[in-house]
């Protein structure tokens, strides 16, 4: 399981536990969720910055941080429940304003 920490840091790192060889990738080379650049503003407060992320099938990611730190955001944001401020989104590589989310 690869894990994310969401803090004030404006670009959170993925990181390998420990003992591992790397994410399996199994099924395909294109990644189920990508940010790239991603930012997200809500009433005048960034609460993302410059987010780059990338979910390949087969991998198990926990986000973690503390209260406020955009975690939520995050997850709404792949959902489709938020845009961006700015940034590229795709989730099974269909790019966020291309596609329609029906």
């Amino acid at each position: 399981m690869t894990r994310v920490d969401i803090h004030d840091d404006p670009a959170p790192k993925a990181r390998q536990p420990r003992g591992s060889t790397g994410p399996r990738r199994a099924f395909s080379t294109r990644p189920v969720v990508s940010f790239s650049d991603v930012s997200l503003v809500l009433d005048g407060k960034r609460v993302l910055s410059h987010v780059d992320w990338e979910v390949m099938p087969g991998e198990n990611w926990v986000v973690i941080g503390p209260n406020g730190a955009g975690k939520t955001s995050l997850l709404s944001i792949i959902n489709g429940y938020r845009w961006p401020s700015s940034g590229v989104v795709s989730v099974l590589g269909r790019r966020f304003g291309d596609a329609d989310l029906r």
